[in-house]
C-alpha cells in the first residue's frame, strides 16, 4: 500500500562547531535535549520519529500541513528554549544562540513532492 507523505528534518545547524569546542558528554546531553523536544512537538502534531540522524531528527507527517505547523511549533520552541539550553550545559559559543543572533539558525524544512519550505 502506497500513502503520500510529508517530511520533515529539524538539524542543529553549526553543530560541528559546538563539537569541536565542548567535551563528547555534553553535546550528547544538548543533542539529547535537542531531539526530545522534536520529537515531543512532532508526535503532538501527529508526526512519527522515522530516524534519528546525528544531531537531526527525520520527521514523517500524512500531510504537509501537519508538518508545517509542526515545523513552526518546533522553531517557536527551540528559539525559547535556547537560553536556557545553553545556560544549563554551559555552552558560551555564539554558535548556540537564538536564530535572529550571530551564530547558529535553527534549520527546518518541510518536503512533499519536490518541494521545499524554510523557517
Amino acid at each position: 500500500m502506497r500513502c503520500r507523505l510529508a517530511t520533515l528534518f529539524v538539524d542543529i545547524a553549526g553543530s560541528t562547531r559546538l563539537v569541536v569546542r565542548h567535551p563528547p558528554e555534553t553535546m550528547l546531553g544538548v543533542v539529547q535535549c535537542f531531539a526530545g523536544l522534536v520529537t515531543d512537538i512532532a508526535l503532538r502534531h501527529r508526526g512519527r520519529v522515522k530516524d534519528f540522524e546525528g544531531d537531526g531528527v527525520l520527521l514523517y507527517f500524512e500531510s504537509a500541513l501537519d508538518a508545517a505547523e509542526a515545523a513552526l511549533a518546533i522553531h517557536a520552541a527551540l528559539e525559547s528554549e535556547a537560553p536556557a539550553l545553553a545556560g544549563r550545559f554551559r555552552l558560551l559559543d555564539p554558535a548556540f544562540e537564538v536564530p535572529g543572533a550571530d551564530g547558529v539558525t535553527i534549520a527546518v524544512y518541510a518536503l512533499e513532492e519536490g518541494a521545499r519550505i524554510l523557517t
